[in-house]
């Protein structure tokens, strides 16, 4: 049924024009469904939030260890590695910034955050961990393989080169 215009007759049958009728009415039902609607995405959206807090949470919950005893950095690698291969991007990232808060003289952190940003497309945040995890190598050379620092370099190199339309 069309909306009727505000000088039509009013469509309840009370012979006066739906401005001086029940236009007033409408509009402020309308205002209420939308405010409901409103509220529900508002809530939907919080909940999903919620969810995804507490998900956080327990991916570094599930972080045992104390920094010192070796078993945190070991098991957050590997969850951080099972995570890549499951494809979870925003497991990753936490994974990745939990190390990088911990364990900040160690390139891994940002070797994962990088993988995400690539993964997203985020090219120059990618690039500059990269740059990070070199910087890292370039404290203490020795304490690495001259592939994996290539490995950055060219990951760097790939990165910065133009997107095809």
């Amino acid at each position: 049924m069309a909306k009727p215009g505000r000088n039509d007759r009013c469509p309840c049958g009370s012979g006066k024009k739906y401005k001086a009728c029940c236009l007033t009415r409408d509009e402020a039902a309308e205002r209420d469904r939308l405010a409901a609607e409103h509220a529900g995405r508002e809530a939907r959206a919080e909940a999903r939030r919620l969810e995804q807090r507490k998900a956080r949470d327990a991916i570094v919950a599930g972080f045992a260890g104390s920094p010192d005893d070796g078993d945190d950095l070991e098991e957050t690698v590997d969850a951080a590695l099972r995570f890549i291969d499951e494809g979870k991007l925003e497991e990753i990232e936490t994974a990745a910034r939990h190390l990088i808060e911990r364990y900040p003289d160690i390139p891994d952190g940002w070797e994962f955050l990088g993988h995400v940003h690539e993964k997203r497309g985020e090219n120059r945040e990618a690039v500059a961990c990269c740059r990070r995890v070199l910087k890292i190598i370039d404290r203490t050379p020795d304490d690495f393989d001259p592939e994996y620092t290539q490995r950055f370099l060219d990951q760097i190199a790939k990165l910065n080169q133009p997107q095809a339309p």
